[in-house]
């Protein structure tokens, strides 16, 4: 009892400090006695609710062991014990520290307002986890934004819409490249890949790597497709800058990069510096008391991986250029944060933006029709197009194939079956 009151006088002193004790003993008694109903006022307020949000940790803090029976892993909270073996999203693999093979996960964040401001809180866990009734409404309740987030065989990020092809882009990078807080058809490697039909794009991305593990996982993405890639895009985070670690500066990333050569010879690279929000707009992001307010602002290496983009010939992109060119083209300062699904990772508005500002090949065939100088190109053209038809062909009878398998009743079968005859025709007409 005697500790409590000492703990309790100790506590009410350090915060009177707080309220400028000095300027109440100056005073007077009389102000003295104000400070001290000043405080009692201030903390004997009732907390404010608000539906839909997480205000209380306890309420959160009493499910966590739950969360770790039903591997259930948070992000962005200080309930370290949620990252166990099962629920990590990486693993270490020879030297690589790489993400987990075939994850078939659902992500999302949990509104809420505890800790850090900017950083809302995520879970993931797996998509067929049999989770507790009192996590279902937990997550139903506070929960938004699920989505699916799944790697393939070889731990790449499941780029959307697949595509098999000999000429192949790597899509490098920490957390930013990965996308763990997108859906596998928002991240930069999936978007890119909707918009270009002539390449294949492969997410080589790893969540909260460091430079060491990120260019581990290039290298040896670029030995596992050698003679394929025809370009890398590198997503050089903020947070890469690191002169007491291997690859911590931006010398050395760009240096092995171009030692790639052994393995690949891309004819094009392009970097993205990703910053963070806290030095975009630090008027709007760095509050006093919070994590953010002493994130460094390493302007001077940025500059320096400029230069050393533009020495090696490669292309450059700044993420935080691109966020403020489109606050400024809509008066509106708050517009940065459509970007950022959290102060370092991109948002599905954020990769679109980026998306914009790459130069993506024209498909041959359209090359082929819009280029033909005289009747024998164009003849070479038309060759190409009835090569095309009839690969349409073979892929709509495979798919009027599988379709009746599927159908449930002959009914379906042939509508399915006049559907696709139809298209069939439609383009055979084309021709």
């Amino acid at each position: 009892m005697l500790r409590s009151l000492l703990v309790a006088i100790g506590a009410a002193l350090i915060l009177v400090a707080i309220l400028s004790w000095q300027n109440i003993m100056s005073a007077g008694v009389g102000q003295m006695t104000d400070g001290w109903d000043r405080l009692l006022a201030y903390y004997s307020q009732e907390p404010i609710s608000l539906p839909g949000i997480v205000t209380d940790e306890s309420e959160l803090k009493a499910l966590v062991p739950k969360m770790i029976e039903a591997d259930v892993g948070l992000i962005n909270s200080p309930y370290k014990e949620t990252q166990t073996e099962r629920t990590q999203l990486t693993r270490r693999d020879g030297e690589c520290e790489s993400p987990r093979a075939n994850l078939d996960e659902v992500a999302f964040f949990l509104r809420s307002n505890l800790f850090e401001p900017l950083a809302p809180i995520a879970v993931h866990h797996a998509r067929e986890a049999k989770l507790p009734v009192e996590l279902v409404r937990f997550f139903q309740d506070y929960g938004r934004g699920a989505h699916k987030l799944s790697t393939n065989a070889a731990g790449e990020r499941v780029t959307v819409p697949f595509l098999e092809g000999p000429r192949k882009v790597l899509v490098a990078g920490d957390s930013a490249a990965f996308g763990p807080m997108l859906d596998d058809s928002g991240t930069l490697a999936s978007r890119l890949q909707a918009k270009d039909s002539t390449r294949q794009y492969v997410n080589v991305g790893v969540p909260g790597a460091s430079s060491e593990q990120v260019l581990c996982n290039l290298t040896r993405a670029a030995s596992r497709y050698q003679g394929q890639v025809e370009e890398v895009i590198y997503l050089y985070s903020e947070d890469d800058f690191a002169a007491d670690q291997k690859f911590g500066t931006p010398e050395a990333v760009i240096t092995a990069i171009k030692a790639l050569a052994p393995n690949v010879v891309p004819t094009k690279v392009t970097v993205v510096y990703v910053p963070s929000l806290y030095n975009i707009v630090p008027e709007l992001t760095r509050y006093r008391g919070y994590a953010g307010e002493r994130v460094p602002n390493p302007q001077t290496q940025r500059e320096q991986l400029k230069k050393s983009v533009a020495g090696a010939g490669y292309i450059w992109l700044d993420m935080g250029d691109i966020a403020l060119e489109r606050s400024r083209s809509q008066g509106n300062a708050f517009s940065v944060f459509d970007s950022f699904a959290d102060p370092r990772s991109l948002s599905a508005q954020g990769i679109n933006n980026l998306v914009e500002k790459f130069t993506l090949p024209v498909p041959s065939e359209t090359l082929a029709l819009t280029t033909a100088p005289n009747p024998e190109d164009q003849t070479v053209a038309a060759t190409g197009l009835e090569n095309q038809l009839r690969k349409q062909s073979a892929a709509l009878d495979d798919i009027r194939a599988a379709a009746a398998r599927a159908a449930k009743n002959n009914r379906l079968k042939r509508e399915v079956g006049d559907i696709l005859k139809k298209l069939k025709n439609e383009l055979a007409e084309g021709q």
